[in-house]
């Protein structure tokens, strides 16, 4: 299996260091870059070809949604997970309608989830379990922006 291509994009660089070290305790996937905002985020993919961005939702400038949704337009084949220690419908309604594949609690034991990403990035929605527990999946907008 080749190496998924991941970028981390999140202003805290000891949360992103913690992410990077569980990713590659799981394998099968290379950190290619690592982004603070979401300008360098978006000035990092025109460059690298990425397979899959693990992105905050609060970023200083263009935030997390924004770039994710320009992400999503320019790269429509970029896998774009979204996460926040913010666990509300309203953020997790626009990150999906930004074009995010998912969303993740910063909260949680995500291991088993960011290892079903890694191995088969392409099989669907991607949630944390209390946030598909919590939420209410009618009432969340999928429709792309």
């Amino acid at each position: 299996m080749k190496a998924k291509k991941i970028i981390l994009v999140d202003n805290n660089k000891f949360f992103r260091k913690a992410l990077r070290e569980i990713i590659m305790s799981i394998g099968g996937a290379e950190i290619v870059a690592e982004a603070a905002s979401g300008k360098e985020f978006l000035d990092i993919i025109e460059l690298k070809h990425v397979d899959i961005t693990f992105i905050n939702i609060k970023l200083h400038g263009i935030d997390g949604v924004e770039a994710t949704k320009i992400a999503h337009l320019s790269k429509p084949e970029m896998i774009i997970i979204g996460f926040s220690s913010f666990e509300n419908q309203r953020y997790i309604s626009q990150m999906l309608a930004a074009g995010a594949k998912g969303y993740l609690s910063k909260n949680r034991d995500n291991y088993d989830l960011l290892k079903s990403i890694i191995e088969n990035p392409y099989q669907g929605l991607f949630l944390s379990k209390e946030i598909e527990q919590n939420i209410n999946m009618n009432q969340i907008n999928f429709k792309v922006v």
